[in-house]
């Protein structure tokens, strides 16, 4: 049997890869060797492509020459509590943590933030009437005497932010005046003992066959809440003029307004 002593010999170098386990910089690696390494709080594992002596495989996620990624970790949840979120911060995820119950997701100037849920601009609405026919013998022009005319609706509200504005609305208001004719009706709005303001309705002596009369008005008030205290909120009619009963929201002996009828008022409440 003959024996071939002088046959070339071939490097095949490593048939498979070799783990080295954690990166360290005083080991020499060479083509093939795996390490893990974490750069940047991500633990990412890289196999080495050149021989390489203290170089780190990445640095800022960028991996070395002689380094490629072999399986790229990503970055831990930076969560910490039940309810946290995640949000892309100005260079990486950062955590929004959990907000207080009943608050809304909202956003700032570069960032998400919690807030109060204001339910868009309207915070509440109180609706009242008043039904049935109301007269006065009180006359002359409203002011800030609140003993004058008659007070037709009286409705306790509560605001909810002392920074609001409060708007009052009446539906119409008929009037007529059984003798010495009237100039107009008006209506007027009082809060927590302070004149609002008041409204007047033109008068028609045409309206009747008669010596009477007659008109209607509505009122749209507001005010600053100015506070978030309960107060009464007035609302009180008179004529401008003459000298007889006044009637609202019914008739006497003429056939205006279709006998007692029903006055809606609405009490809104609008965030700043």
């Amino acid at each position: 049997m003959q024996l071939f002593n002088n046959m070339a010999t071939i490097d095949l170098g490593k048939i498979k890869m070799v783990w080295r386990g954690t990166y360290a910089g005083g080991t020499a690696y060479v083509p093939d060797d795996v390490v893990e390494y974490t750069d940047t709080s991500i633990t990412s594992s890289y196999i080495c492509t050149a021989a390489s002596t203290g170089n780190a495989p990445s640095s800022g996620g960028t991996a070395h020459a002689s380094w490629a990624y072999l399986a790229k970790g990503a970055a831990g949840s930076p969560t910490t509590t039940r309810g946290d979120i995640i949000y892309r911060g100005a260079s990486a995820d950062a955590r929004l943590a959990k907000g207080s119950a009943g608050q809304v997701l909202k956003m700032g100037a570069n960032d998400p933030e919690w807030g109060t849920d204001v339910g868009g601009k309207i915070l509440q609405v109180v609706f009242a009437m008043k039904e049935g026919a109301f007269t006065t013998t009180s006359h002359g022009t409203p002011n800030t005497n609140i003993n004058t005319g008659v007070t037709w609706l009286t409705q306790s509200f509560t605001p909810t932010a002392s920074d609001s504005t409060i708007v009052v609305q009446t539906g119409s208001v008929s009037f007529h005046e059984t003798s010495n004719f009237a100039d107009a009706g008006w209506i007027a709005c009082w809060q927590g003992g302070t004149f609002v303001g008041a409204q007047s309705g033109s008068a028609d002596a045409s309206a009747y066959s008669g010596s009477h009369n007659a008109g209607h008005q509505t009122g749209l008030f507001k005010f600053a809440a100015g506070s978030t205290s309960a107060r009464d909120i007035v609302l009180k009619a008179g004529a401008n003029g003459g000298s007889g009963t006044m009637r609202f929201n019914g008739n006497s002996n003429v056939a205006y307004s279709g006998g007692n009828g029903r006055i809606q008022v609405m009490i809104m409440e609008v965030a700043a």
